[in-house]
């Protein structure tokens, strides 16, 4: 298990290492919320996940922002999009694959 402000020293040992990462519920955590409550901190947080995904790596993911409403589902787009990611599956899981 890495923690969350450790994954870009992480993911330089692992680097386009992985075919499919898993975070289930990690964005719901308490932890997580308190250090990435911003838009742009999950952005970092993915794009450094993104690093260890093999070329079209997937993830799989809990949504960033419940998708509630179709601002919230716009929201979650961008944060993927500026990730690097192209959404695959919309939903209260995301499948994204990396581009």
């Amino acid at each position: 298990m890495v923690e969350f402000d450790d994954i870009g020293q992480w993911v330089k040992d692992h680097v386009n290492t992985f075919d499919v990462v898993s975070c289930l519920n990690v964005m719901r955590r308490q932890s997580f919320l308190y250090s990435h409550p911003d838009p742009e901190n999950i952005t970092e947080f993915l794009t450094n996940l993104r690093r260890s995904l093999i070329s079209s790596g997937l993830i799989y993911i809990t949504s960033p922002v419940t998708p509630s409403s179709s601002e919230n589902r716009q929201i979650n787009r961008q944060i993927f999009s500026r990730a690097g990611f192209r959404l695959l599956h919309e939903g209260y899981y995301l499948i994204a694959e990396k581009v």
